[in-house]
């Protein structure tokens, strides 16, 4: 679901999300954005078939998105049966690269900030391509005006008293 440019989805912390002192095992946080992600892009149309290689309304294409970097900061423990709203929104779009941003709430707290960056490649050379101007387009009801990799990091920092 799409909320004033944001993609949100919403889980509970399972029995298989946390480790063995009960808290959230950390690349759990990492994992719900990247679903958020493609749950976003499948509602749009854009579905990663079993392969890997990417499909736009039902037709395959020669390109498909890879994860090239990603961060995370955990502010906040989670547990067992917590309910959760995951948000995210995209932060930039390059030549061959987007960016999106994303937060876990919890009772509107936020306890998680992270950011993904996927790079547009060939699925037959396996290079990078330009991000294709229909995904673009797609990308573009997402865009937060001066959102950044800085603004995630000071917005984690204030959250815990660091700035």
């Amino acid at each position: 679901m799409s909320a004033e440019g944001y993609h949100v989805s919403l889980r509970k912390v399972r029995f298989s999300d946390t480790d063995c002192t009960g808290r959230v095992f950390f690349p759990r946080y990492v994992e719900w954005i990247d679903e958020a992600v493609d749950d976003y892009l499948a509602s749009r149309g854009f579905v990663f078939d079993e392969r890997g290689g990417m499909t736009v309304n039902g037709s395959r294409v020669d390109w498909t998105l890879v994860t090239g970097e990603y961060w995370c900061r955990m502010l906040k423990p989670l547990r067992l049966n917590d309910r959760l709203l995951i948000r995210i929104w995209v932060e930039r779009v390059g030549r061959s690269s987007l960016t999106f941003g994303g937060e876990v709430l919890r009772d509107g707290e936020v306890v998680a900030v992270a950011r993904i960056t996927y790079v547009s490649v060939s699925t037959s050379s396996l290079r990078s391509v330009p991000v294709p101007e229909d995904l673009r387009k797609v990308l573009a009801e997402l865009v937060r005006e001066g959102s950044s990799q800085s603004e995630t990091i000071s917005q984690a920092n204030r959250s815990e008293g660091q700035e």
